[in-house]
């Protein structure tokens, strides 16, 4: 019956009761509104008729209804739901719903010259009827200036039976206090969204909606902070927010309707930090507050035990503490999109961020501008089964996800991604083995590396069950881009990868190979021709170790152990024994080893040759055919040789004990190299071998005399620092 009168302020028009009211089966009736007009009689014989619209929206009819009367709904008593929409409604009479007992849906939303005041002179009416839902929404012009809800304005409410009460769009700026404590008894769900409230202690009264189970408080706009809120503790007043990671414990309780379970906050532009605060009793299970601007989360918040869904995206955020989910036990989805957070994960490197969260199954930090995670950031994550990275700025993805054994979806698409570590393929593997379902991973709009260095990668892209995304778009060798819409098209891609990177492998392999070999040889060359060196530095080495320190310059200090080392094979050792020792040792007082004679059994031969030699002014070699043969003598030879070359002195004197051809000398390396530029003494030449004995009797008097005058120069010193000390007074 709607969209028949376009002019519904004509005085001669009326609804045409007799006709319908033959119609006794009517149970929904539309109408346009006509100004001034009431059910006739007629409507009586309707005892079905429980739905009546009237609305003034373009696509339901025209409405025009002004004003309600005490007379409107005589007639039509059995009416549970009664929709008046966008009417004009200026006046409601205060018995105008009186007659409607069985009235539980009552919507007057859209009339915008009626306001609260308009709409509480008919509450009135309400309280014989069996009202549950009740919808103010947009009562008040597109600009009018802020509203203030007052106590006398709700508490004819009080004492229905009202369950849900909408007052969304009306321009509420504020309410008094008082009147959340006339709020109907019944109320469970609120819808005050799309207004702009004013921050105010008045909040703190909310909590007397003790059966309150659903707040939607969306699209707010909370502008201003009235001075006396929270008891002086403004959040506004925190300049440095940026640097709070951990704030001492507070005493504000914020107290809220205790059977709460849903509350949405969401677009309120609160433009706030989330310091810390308790909230009282609850049983809050589902918080919205994205797009509010909450731009530091410092907390630690407590009191939500029983959330299990947190939506905080869309808020700007740039701070997060370590400890702000820490007191959230049965969080179940956490939705962090669209904020700031990527430096604030890079900095986790133990995971302390989500370590509490052992009950989270959803997560999504899409949208975060993340360079980088370290490898434990998720560890605490143990039943996690979503998580979604996407549109971030991740390169490389290292994070170790072998706890996540319920793990179904793993978004990494829109990332800069090159490829999928081989060991992270594996475990997602290992995750779905362990399973009856897929996990699927999207890695779909990154920088993919289509390469005969990625083959590995592609070839689990191409074989695992776990990708099932397109890879958009992949690299190839020579900088152009291929688009992979599905697997298939990976698959043919593959086909002809495998015989080119095939092709390259023989090269590349002959090619490690052959600079392996070079790099050994060339090791082992250098090894062998400085083989005498490396011996004879790992045992001076291992003398230190045990003991055995340097000696010093032969030309300025004579604490060397032994005047000579004399070397000699064990088939001459009679021979020296009777010769150099007799002339040597009991004749000139000079002090000998003499290997074969002075090595102590039982003591390593090799380090005890090294020390001595290292212990002696000069090295002479009684150089025969035995010597030659003997490998220890040859041993001797190089250690002392290696000695003159690092001190860079000539402490090594050959006597050539009986005729040895040269061609025979020179078959041994090292004597070769050593007569190259050096000479020997021939043992017959007694002249010469008691030049070089009357050499060692000279320097050794001589440094005997040089530490005999130092030791006297030194005694005299502290005798003399003994008289000064005496003198003073």
């Amino acid at each position: 019956m709607n969209h028949n009168i376009k002019n519904t302020r004509q005085t001669n028009i009326w609804f045409p009761d007799e006709a319908l009211g033959q119609v006794k089966s009517l149970q929904t009736l539309f109408l346009d509104g006509i100004t001034n007009s009431t059910f006739g009689p007629g409507f009586q014989n309707l005892l079905n008729l429980t739905n009546v619209i009237f609305s003034g929206e373009n696509d339901v009819g025209y409405c025009g209804l002004k004003s309600i009367s005490a007379q409107t709904f005589r007639n039509v008593f059995y009416i549970e739901s009664l929709i008046i929409r966008e009417c004009g409604i200026e006046h409601i009479d205060e018995q105008a719903f009186s007659t409607l007992p069985y009235l539980s849906f009552l919507d007057l939303s859209g009339n915008k010259k009626l306001g609260i005041e308009g709409a509480a002179r008919g509450f009135q009416g309400l309280k014989n009827t069996s009202i549950k839902v009740l919808k103010l929404n947009n009562i008040y012009p597109d600009f009018s200036i802020g509203v203030r809800i007052k106590r006398e304005h709700m508490e004819m409410l009080r004492n229905t039976s009202i369950t849900e009460l909408e007052f969304s769009g009306n321009k509420v700026e504020i309410v008094d206090g008082e009147t959340f404590d006339v709020m109907p008894i019944h109320l469970t769900k609120l819808n005050v969204s799309f207004n702009r409230f004013l921050m105010g202690d008045y909040l703190l009264h909310a909590s007397s909606m003790k059966n309150l189970t659903t707040y939607d408080g969306s699209y707010q706009f909370f502008s201003l902070l009235n001075a006396a809120s929270f008891n002086k503790r403004d959040v506004s007043s925190h300049q440095d927010t940026t640097s709070l990671t951990m704030i001492k414990w507070t005493n504000l309780t914020i107290q809220v309707p205790e059977n709460l379970k849903v509350a949405n906050f969401s677009h309120s532009k609160l433009a706030f930090p989330v310091l810390g605060f308790r909230v009282g009793r609850n049983r809050v299970e589902y918080l919205d507050a994205s797009y509010s601007m909450l731009y530091n989360w410092t907390g630690p918040v407590l009191g939500f035990d029983s959330l299990t869904y947190l939506d905080l995206s869309n808020n700007h955020c740039s701070e997060l503490s370590f400890h702000f989910f820490d007191y959230l036990p049965r969080l179940v989805i956490l939705l962090v999109s669209n904020n700031l957070l990527g430096i604030v994960f890079s900095r986790d490197k133990d995971g302390g961020i989500f370590q509490n969260l052992k009950t989270l199954k959803h997560l999504d930090l899409s949208n975060n501008r993340i360079t980088s995670m370290n490898e434990n950031i998720f560890q605490g994550l143990v039943n996690v089964e979503i998580l979604n990275i996407s549109h971030n700025l991740l390169d490389t993805f290292l994070v170790n996800i072998g706890h996540m054994n319920n793990l179904r979806v793993l978004d990494l698409s829109q990332n800069m991604l090159q490829v999928v570590q081989y060991h992270v393929g594996r475990t997602l593997e290992d995750i779905a083995s362990m399973r009856t379902y897929n996990v699927y991973v999207n890695i779909s709009h990154n920088q993919l590396r289509c390469l005969c260095s990625t083959l590995q990668f592609m070839i689990w892209v191409r074989d695992t069950k776990t990708i099932v995304v397109g890879m958009t778009p992949c690299m190839l060798a020579n900088g152009t881009k291929v688009v992979f819409n599905y697997k298939n098209d990976l698959i043919r891609y593959m086909n002809h990868m495998d015989k080119e990177c095939m092709s390259n492998l023989g090269l590349i392999f002959g090619t490690t190979i052959s600079i392996s070999l070079a790099i050994v040889t060339a090791v082992v060359g250098i090894v062998y021709r400085y083989r005498w060196k490396f011996r004879y530095m790992y045992y001076m080495t291992m003398n230190k170790f045990k003991g055995y320190h340097p000696i010093g310059n032969f030309d300025i200090d004579n604490s060397f152990v032994y005047d000579a080392f004399i070397a000699c094979a064990d088939e001459d050792c009679k021979f020296v024994k009777d010769l150099w020792l007799n002339e040597l040792e009991h004749k000139r007082g000079m002090r000998l080893f003499i290997p074969c004679l002075d090595i102590k059994p039982g003591k390593k031969y090799l380090s005890s040759v090294v020390e001595a030699i290292h212990n002696s002014r000069k090295t002479v070699m009684i150089l025969t055919e035995n010597f030659l043969l003997s490998k220890w003598c040859l041993y001797e030879f190089q250690m002392a040789y290696q000695k003159a070359i690092d001190s860079g002195q000539d402490t090594v004197i050959v006597i050539l004990y009986e005729h040895i051809p040269h061609e025979r000398i020179n078959r041994v390396k090292m004597m070769r190299d050593f007569f190259k530029s050096n000479s020997y003494i021939e043992h017959p030449d007694m002249s010469r071998l008691d030049v070089v004995f009357d050499d060692y009797q000279t320097k050794h008097d001589a440094l005997r005399e040089l530490k005999s005058q130092m030791r006297q120069k030194s005694d005299q010193e502290q005798c003399e620092k003994r008289v000064r000390r005496h003198r003073k007074p």
